[in-house]
């Protein structure tokens, strides 16, 4: 083999080992690069997944609320329609008692 032979060789060699630690470089940039992306992704996401669910629980607190004055509503309408007619049995059962106090 010739000198000059030997020499393309070591260059050509030389080159490769270059070529593949800026490769190697490049593969390791790439890898921190995908990690930082990812973390900060992963932030993004769970800062969203928080936000979401503190407006689900502040629409479930709403919705409840509402419920509870819907039946709060419904309990005093009945209340209400109780006492009445109490009110009118009440001026039936005093004229009976009356009634029956002066039959004796």
């Amino acid at each position: 083999m010739s000198l000059e032979a030997v020499r393309a060789i070591t260059e050509a060699e030389q080159r490769a080992r270059a070529l593949l630690a800026e490769a190697n470089r490049e593969a390791e940039h790439l890898l921190t690069e995908a990690e930082r992306d990812g973390r900060a992704l992963l932030r993004v996401t769970e800062t969203q997944a928080q936000e979401e669910a503190s407006r689900t629980l502040a629409e479930a607190v709403r919705a409840a609320e509402t419920e509870v004055e819907r039946i709060r509503t419904e309990g005093e309408r009945a209340c209400d329609a109780l006492r009445a007619r109490a009110e009118r049995q009440m001026e039936r059962a005093v004229q009976w008692i009356v009634g029956k106090a002066v039959q004796v």
